[in-house]
């Protein structure tokens, strides 16, 4: 006998399957069914004389009346002994199911997080503005300070600078080889501590 649980493979037992046909189980709702029933005879004698009698026959009558829903096979099995208390347990959600939707969750919130700072970006040590931290606003702050170390050491470029920096607001900020390098080490390491942050919302640390 096949059990078919309201969760698929856990949870309440809804029905029932065997021998291909299947029996829902009864909700413990009611529904309204049309009855026919015989009411039958009735015979009335005089208390006074016995001789006196009279039998009236009321027949069938027709009402409509309030039973359980019950689907009819379920009750046949149950009489049958084939739907058993064992059989109607409750089975748990399995622990990996509901280990998955949690880590689903948290994933998803450490996402969202995460998406909250690269929207804001990160506020440079020592500054009043904001940087990105997307991959490519880290591509070209590291593009710059490279080529302003390259073109410094090749002679290309004074090491006074300026060497400009746009931040999230589109507001440039000019600063020689020496301070560029600090700016950039700070924004580093404050990424650094937002991707670490996000790191551990991810795995549950």
């Amino acid at each position: 006998m096949q059990i078919n649980y309201s969760n698929n493979t856990w949870g309440s037992v809804v029905s029932v399957t065997h021998d291909g046909k299947t029996a829902v189980r009864p909700s413990g709702k009611t529904k309204l069914i049309t009855k026919t029933f015989n009411v039958g005879a009735h015979t009335y004698t005089d208390p006074d004389d016995s001789r006196f009698s009279v039998t009236i026959d009321l027949g069938d009558r027709t009402a409509e009346t309030t039973v359980p829903d019950v689907d009819p096979l379920w009750q046949q099995w149950l009489d049958a002994g084939l739907i058993t208390d064992e059989l109607l347990a409750d089975l748990p959600e399995p622990q990996e199911e509901i280990d998955a939707r949690a880590k689903a969750q948290r994933e998803a919130a450490a996402d969202a997080w995460y998406s909250e700072q690269v929207a804001t970006g990160v506020q440079v040590p020592g500054t009043d503005y904001y940087l990105g931290i997307a991959g490519d606003d880290v591509a070209l702050l590291t593009g710059l300070l490279t080529f302003a170390q390259t073109a410094v050491a090749i002679g290309a470029a004074s090491d006074q600078g300026p060497f400009t920096i746009s931040d999230k607001a589109r507001n440039t900020h000019d600063y020689t080889l020496e301070q560029l390098t600090t700016v950039l080490l700070g924004y580093a390491a404050a990424r650094a501590a937002i991707s670490a942050e996000y790191s551990r919302r991810y795995k549950g640390e």
